[in-house]
């Protein structure tokens, strides 16, 4: 679709927008209402809910790298997701 997106088992989990200011990642749809409801500057709700959108310049990198893990554990398989449950 023109952008860059990152997959894990041929699954989408995350994707950046054109210019790569600007990203999209899965998330739960609770987690999602918090995130915009505290900063609707740096969070959008995207594609129905499912999908937060993310302005790349307001987000600090280690909130970035957490959103981006949950979003992988989202559409991991199960079997693969238990093999890494610590990342740091």
């Amino acid at each position: 679709m023109g952008h860059p997106d990152f997959r894990v088992k041929k699954k989408i989990f995350a994707t950046l927008d054109a210019a790569e200011t600007g990203a999209a990642a899965r998330c739960d749809p609770a987690n999602l209402d918090l995130l915009v409801q505290r900063d609707p500057e740096t969070f959008r709700n995207a594609w129905g809910g499912r999908w937060l959108g993310i302005d790349l310049a307001r987000i600090e990198l280690s909130e970035a790298r957490e959103l981006l893990e949950d979003a992988w554990r989202l559409v991991a398989p199960r079997s693969l997701a238990v093999r890494h449950i610590d990342w740091k």
